[in-house]
């Protein structure tokens, strides 16, 4: 007995654990759907939906309690009255809705009709007044028909051309009882009334009169009509009859079976079938079937032709037509028993896949199994366990996917969607969550498959899913263990068998197999020794081809054991592994490449190494990671799994990145390209990948699975709609068993599994409508108004205009695909501006801000629920309208503006060259005239050089004859003229050309003037003229060139004494004026004629009538000193009366600095007070005053390409220097070389080389660097005598000179270069700190280089000239002149002043004893040393020591 019950007990057991550890869970009583609740979280907080319908474009309507909803399956819109905005809605809480191609027609609570415009996206009421609807059918010529309570018939549509409401209304109130109204397929109207039959197709006609009809079928030969007391009318062409079924009840409702016959319902006497002959085949009543009432109201027939119908009692009656059957079909419900919910209507819908939906008397919703006849409950098992109240449905809808929509009386709007079963779940039963919380899962050779549980519970199935056992502690495989082992995360087999299992907590387990399903267990744990395990979290495991068993630890890095080695010595980074980067500590996959190569995946990067090492403390690890500025590198750190294809494709799965597909050709530089949300995928999370058979591989990612096509980069996304329930992927290791199938570890149901090549995906297109458009942040919604955008709803618009400063804008678009729409990916172009599509996710606008003006067209596409991308392009036209001014209207006023102003300009233009005609040929005159006096001036120059300087050399050494000598001094009077006339004409040239400057400096007026009328008093004396200077006690002070204001006065005041007779007046007067001054000059002559006024002040123009001297005049005086004026920035003008005299008034800004950019300020404390303040003092006083100096020593070169200027200059220098001449500049650069003069004088300009190219070339020769250039130029321009300066020139003398002048600039530059000898000499030999500002750079390179050289060789007591001429590279001859030039002293002075220098120095040191410091220099007798010390400094170096 007790091996009996021992036995049962185990038998029982056994049973029990099998039930527990069921393999793929059995379906349930209900078929598969995924059910959508729609509540506030999704934007849709109604409960009471009172109808559900589609309309034409695919988007789903509801009518609720609270208004009318829309749904495109991203968000819900409601449309519904609130206080203020206008909408003409009767009543929010509306009973029924239907649709046409332009409105929504609402039926409200209180009996009203309402319409919702779906182009205008308006509400308005039916204009009918007194009425109260009682039903609302759509019609199938567009609108609707109404039935009133007050039994009236009105027809409402709107009209295609003006979008107004027609209103047909047909019988008056209370005329009849209309029983029912049908539309036949050809949209004719059939209305059944108390009083006859009617029909309506634009006309209303009487069919038949006094027949009480309640139902009719239409055949193809006849019409039949069901009335009272079980009267049947036919109609057909050859007449009307009328047959009698047995019964006095009412005949409710007919209709017709597929064998020809008719099922017939009455009020009170069951159910009629009928031959097509009207003769009675059977009658179902409640006494002979299980027909429940008699009183049946209205028959429904299903697409198989079954009939159902309620009787007012629970259940439903299904009439099954093929057997001619009567069954009651109930369910058990908490209303059924409640009679308040018993009813004689039935809902029923069905799909296009021959699925019913019956929503029967009594209960709520229920899926007709038609194969078993009986209603099976249909609701989410998922939030109910069994029916409630909350079951009951009040209406109930199938949509163009089958997706089933129903609202329940308390749960709300509810989709229902079917789903293949394609995944299944191999669910372990467990008492906690962690029991089917899974991570590791793997297949070993024998095909058994090992699933490790959170729980610790490690379990075995065979290859067909069946049960085999947990592993226990003894290492047995038994069906009642629950050992909680290990939470293992990963497995490995080696070639023997072996089973090697890394754990969470638990280091490394070993299963040595010894019998079926019987193991040793061996255990591996981090014990802090040195090679031990660095960690017991083993995240993964893998065998190489060297028989090396690798772990991923998190928080060790890697370690490795060697199968080959017994002792299991785990190498790592804590011993052998040095090399090894253990900021990559947290591991978690390692794998193996086909070309030898380890692949490690971290929480910080990839590393990867080869294999074949012999040393792992020689290891080179590669690694990689993310570069934020490298979009080819690394998409994300955690890599979570590495992958190689069987065609050699490498892919990285990433913790936040997505998944990679690797270039991997170039192991040192990998190219990942990333595939994340934006291009399609639901989450970046990936977890694991496994390939199929057909090559394609399957991401885990935490939002499902990912189908991914690597030839095509094609994605398909399967979501949590497809599978069998709510689960959720977790991390670990995916496998693909040996029939092709794919394992993946679960979170919440143990394992997933399916056969790739079996899954299937939609092929549906779903059409995609635009929802919203904004500008900016604001909605356009359509309106009639003036600057609206939208004239309609965006979905029906084709193309939208926009003004240029209304450019940005956001368009929102939704694609109609109900089975799963967050599984819906968008992408979009805009046409004209888009080089590429935008893949957007699931994203639903596009943004586009400050588009240029042009025509565009947005193109917007998607894929289906299950991520297939399909050809349903959609696309609207967007045309930016550029501003006014860039039209082609606004270009055109341009161009006729443009052209205007050319015409107009060009005749303008013409006049005034023609007015000006003569103008201008009067200045070509005058130009010419002042271009050959100008240039004649240049040639005057020369000439008159040697004529004023001969007669100044004679007169300078003087005649015994005092006649002669007169004479000589008037002819130099008339050449002092002649050379001011010529330098006024050069004067105004430079004006003219913009070459002439000003050089401003502070000048007191009154003092300035009164200086220059000093020079006027023998004259004024001469011819008893009173001269006059009026002028305020306080000074005038303004910023002047002193030069140009000397001659504009000088000018003025010469011309007043031309004009003035003996015994007149002349006064100057000078005045204070608004920022500036006024000068004026005024005579008593004769006066100047209005018509010679006018042109006074013109070049050229002399008028010499009135004058009172005998000389004719030029014309160029006050000519020139209106421009000096003008340059000022000032004015002149003339007062002038014939008889009465003239005044000239000139008036001279302050001229502030910086108030004149075109002028040099001198800035200095000192005030011009005199005309000659300005100028430096002769140079010819100078000569006079000093007695000569003899410098017949002394060498000049004469450089001149005229003879007689030449041989003049010469002649005048000859008696104190030696002359050299040459009469170009080549030559003169020749003889410069070879005679190295003291001194050179050149002409400006010469032929073969003008003087500033010799003067340039001289220079830049060591040779000849040094020696001073004087230039003498007839060239008096500013721009010149910059040239010469920044050449290299001295001096610069204008031409014709002075000969006093020219020998003071001689004696003076040979003065300076005595000062400048003397400075070499002290900066070079005595070692003091001199700056030679004036000395070029050539000559400084010379002195320094000469310098360090006798410096590097001054203890060489051999060193003499010649070898020092070698060592600078250049003669002795050379060497010698130069360093004279340059220093005053001879190579061997300057040697010995170095050499004494250099001397005194160290005996300052004290260091050395004399004999020492005569070696040190260069002197080897000591002796000697002390004469030459004694000879330089004036005391012996024994004294020079003691003085010290």
């Amino acid at each position: 007995m007790n091996i009996y019950s021992n036995l049962q007990k185990a038998i029982v057991a056994n049973i029990l654990i099998t039930l527990i550890f069921l393999i793929p869970s059995a379906s349930k009583a209900q078929i598969l759907y995924n059910f959508t609740t729609y509540n506030s979280e999704k934007g849709f907080a109604q409960k009471d939906v009172m109808k559900i319908i589609q309309d034409q474009s695919g988007q789903m309507w509801f009518a609720t309690w609270d208004g009318l909803y829309r749904y495109d399956g991203f968000q819900f819109y409601d449309y519904k009255a609130r206080p203020g905005d206008g909408i003409r809605l009767e009543s929010n809480r509306l009973e029924n809705i239907c649709n046409d191609k332009y409105c929504i027609w609402m039926r409200g609570y209180n009996g009203n009709i309402s319409f919702f415009n779906k182009i205008l996206l308006t509400i308005d009421n039916l204009p009918v007044e007194n009425y109260v609807a009682q039903d609302m059918q759509p019609s199938l010529s567009g609108g609707i028909w109404i039935k009133t309570t007050d039994n009236r018939l009105i027809l409402a549509s709107i009209d295609s051309m003006t979008r107004k409401v027609k209103i047909k209304v047909l019988f008056k109130p209370n005329q009849l009882l209309i029983h029912r109204v049908y539309q036949d397929p050809s949209g004719k109207l059939w209305i059944l009334t108390s009083k006859g039959i009617w029909s309506y197709n634009q006309k209303m006609k009487l069919v038949r009169e006094g027949f009480d009809c309640f139902d009719l079928i239409r055949q193809q030969r006849y019409n039949i009509f069901c009335g009272t007391d079980g009267r049947i009318l036919i109609i057909n062409r050859e007449g009307t009859f009328i047959s009698k079924l047995p019964t006095l009840s009412t005949l409710t409702s007919i209709v017709r079976l597929p064998n020809g016959n008719m099922l017939i319902s009455t009020k009170g006497d069951g159910l009629f079938v009928v031959s097509n002959k009207f003769t009675v085949i059977k009658h179902f009543t409640t006494s002979n079937s299980q027909l429940n009432s008699n009183q049946i109201i209205n028959l429904k027939s299903d697409t198989h032709h079954d009939i159902w119908f309620c009787t007012g009692k629970p259940g439903v009656m299904r009439y099954n037509s093929t057997n001619n059957e009567l069954s009651l079909l109930q369910m058990k419900g908490e209303f059924s028993i409640d009679p308040s919910m018993w009813k004689n209507d039935v809902k029923i819908v069905e799909d296009r896949k021959g699925n019913t939906w019956i929503s029967p008397s009594g209960n709520g919703l229920a899926w007709f199994d038609r194969t078993n006849n009986r209603l099976i409950p249909f609701f989410d098992e998922d939030k109910q366990k069994e029916w409630t109240a909350e079951n009951d449905v009040v209406d109930m809808f199938v949509d163009k996917q089958d997706n089933l929509w129903f609202c329940g009386k308390y749960t709300g709007l509810q989709k229902a969607t079917s789903n293949q079963q394609q995944f299944h779940t191999l669910d372990i039963k467990s008492n906690t969550e962690s029991g089917r919380d899974v991570r590791g899962i793997f297949q070993d050779h024998e095909g058994r498959i090992w699933i490790g549980a959170k729980n610790g519970v490690i379990s075995v199935f065979d290859h067909t899913f069946r049960f085999l056992g947990n592993l226990t502690y003894n290492g047995r495989i038994r069906k009642e263990s629950y050992d909680n082992i290990a939470h293992a995360y990963c497995f490995t087999e080696d070639r023997n068998g072996t089973i090697w299992i890394g754990t969470k907590y638990k280091g490394l387990l070993k299963l040595t197999p010894k019998g079926v399903l019987n193991y040793n267990i061996s255990h591996f744990l981090s014990d802090g020794k040195p090679y031990s395990l660095p960690c017991n979290d083993i995240f993964s495991i893998y065998l190489d081809r060297n028989n090396r068993l690798w772990l991923a630890t998190f928080g060790g890095g890697i370690s490795y054991i060697s199968l080959n080695d017994p002792k299991h010595r785990f190498i790592h980074a804590g011993n052998e592994l040095k090399t090894y980067p253990m900021v990559f500590n947290r591991t978690r996959y390692i794998t193996s490449d086909n070309k030898n190569h380890i692949w490690v995946g971290t929480t910080h990067g990839l590393i990867c190494f080869n294999e074949n090492f012999q040393d792992p403390r020689h290891i080179k690890f590669l690694r990689y990671v993310r570069d934020p500025n490298d979009s080819t590198s690394l998409s994300y750190n955690d890599v979570l799994e590495i992958f190689f294809t069987h065609q050699g494709g490498m892919y990285v799965c990433t913790y936040g990145g997505g998944f990679c597909c690797v270039d991997w050709r170039n192991i040192k530089h990998l190219k990942f390209k990333p595939f994340t949300i934006s291009n399609g995928l639901r989450s970046d999370i990936i977890y694991s990948v496994q390939e199929d058979l057909h090559h394609n591989l399957w991401f885990a990612s935490e939002d499902g699975l990912i189908k991914f096509y690597p030839k095509s980069e094609r994605i398909e996304i399967f979501s949590s709609r497809f599978f069998e329930k709510n689960i959720f992927i977790n991390e670990g290791q995916a496998i693909r068993l040996d029939n092709g199938r794919l394992l993946y570890p679960l979170r919440n149901r143990s394992v997933m599994y399916f056969d790739p090549l079996k899954v299937k995906v939609s092929s549906y297109i779903p059409h995609i409508i635009f929802t919203r458009f904004y500008i900016g942040q604001t909605e356009q919604l359509p309106s009639s108004a003036k600057g609206s955008i939208l004239r309609e709803n965006i979905n029906y618009t084709q193309s939208i205009v926009l003004p240029y400063n209304k450019n940005s804008i956001n368009v929102e678009f939704s694609a109609l695909d109900y089975r799963d729409p967050d599984n819906i990916s968008y992408s979009y172009q805009l046409v004209g501006l888009d080089r590429r599509w935008n893949m957007i996710g699931n994203r639903h606008n596009a943004i586009y801000n400050s588009l240029p003006p042009g025509k565009y067209i947005l193109q917007v596409r998607s894929t289906n629920s299950d991520g297939v991308w399909v050809n349903n392009l959609r696309e609207i036209h967007i045309i930016v309208k550029p501003p006014f001014w860039q039209t082609g209207w606004a270009i055109l006023i341009y161009l006729s503006i443009i052209i205007s102003i050319i015409i107009i300009s060009a005749y303008i233009l013409f006049t005034i060259l023609r007015l000006r005609q003569k103008v201008n040929i009067e200045r070509e005159i005058s130009n010419l005239k002042m271009k050959f006096f100008t240039d004649i001036s240049h040639e005057i120059r020369t000439p008159l050089t040697l004529i004023s300087g001969n007669i100044k050399e004679i007169i300078r050494k003087g005649l015994p004859d005092n006649n002669l000598q007169e004479r000589l001094r008037v002819v130099n009077k008339n050449s002092n003229r002649l050379l001011n006339l010529v330098n006024q004409m050069l004067d105004i040239r430079k004006i003219e050309s913009g070459k002439m400057k000003l050089t401003l400096q502070r000048v007191d007026l009154g003092l300035f003037i009164k200086s220059l009328m000093d020079n006027f008093k023998i004259l004024a004396a001469e011819r008893q003229i009173e001269f006059i200077l009026q002028k305020p006690e306080s000074p005038i002070v303004i910023w002047a060139d002193s030069q140009k204001l000397d001659k504009i006065i000088f000018n003025l005041l010469s011309n007043a004494f031309r004009f003035t007779p003996t015994g007149k007046h002349i006064t100057v007067t000078l005045e204070k004026s608004n920022n500036g001054a006024l000068i004026s000059v005024m005579d008593e002559g004769k006066g100047i004629s209005k018509e010679n006024q006018k042109k006074i002040f013109e070049i050229f123009n002399s008028d010499d009538q009135g004058s009172l001297t005998h000389q004719s005049h030029s014309g160029i005086g006050l000519a020139l000193t209106k421009e000096l004026v003008e340059l000022h920035g000032g004015k002149i003008g003339l007062k002038s009366e014939l008889g009465a005299g003239s005044t000239f008034i000139v008036y001279l800004p302050q001229n502030e600095p910086s108030k004149n950019p075109n002028a040099d300020y001198v800035v200095s404390d000192k005030i011009v007070e005199s005309a000659n303040s300005f100028e430096i003092e002769s140079d010819e006083k100078h000569s006079e005053t000093k007695n000569r100096t003899n410098y017949s020593n002394n060498t000049l070169l004469v450089v001149e390409d005229n003879i007689e200027m030449r041989e003049f200059i010469c002649m005048i220098l000859r008696e104190d220097y030696n002359i050299l001449e040459a009469e170009n500049g080549l030559k003169g650069l020749k003889m410069a070389l070879e005679k190295q003069p003291d001194l050179i004088i050149s002409d400006y300009m010469m032929p073969i080389m003008d003087g500033i190219e010799m003067v340039k070339t001289l220079r830049s020769n060591m040779q000849t660097s040094h020696i001073p250039i004087i230039i003498l130029s007839a060239k008096t321009d500013e721009e010149s005598k910059i040239k010469g300066f920044d050449t290299g020139a001295d001096s610069y003398i204008e031409k014709p000179f002075s000969a006093d002048i020219l020998r003071a600039r001689i004696n003076n530059l040979i003065e300076r270069r005595k000062d400048l000898q003397r400075t070499f000499q002290q900066k070079y030999i005595e070692k003091k700190d001199k700056v030679l500002s004036t000395v070029n750079e050539a000559d400084k390179l010379f002195m320094d280089k000469l310098t360090m050289i006798l410096e590097e060789n001054i203890s060489n007591d051999a060193l003499n000239v010649d070898d020092v001429a070698a060592m600078m590279g250049i003669s002795r001859s050379v060497y010698f002149k130069k360093l004279k030039s340059l220093t005053g002293l001879g190579p061997n002075d300057f040697l010995k002043g170095l050499r004494m220098q250099r001397a005194a120095e160290l005996i300052d040191k004290g260091l050395y004893c004399n004999f020492d410091i005569a070696t040190i220099v260069g002197i080897g007798d000591a002796h000697y040393f002390s004469k030459c010390f004694k000879q330089y400094f004036g005391v012996t170096p024994t004294a020079w020591k003691k003085r010290k």
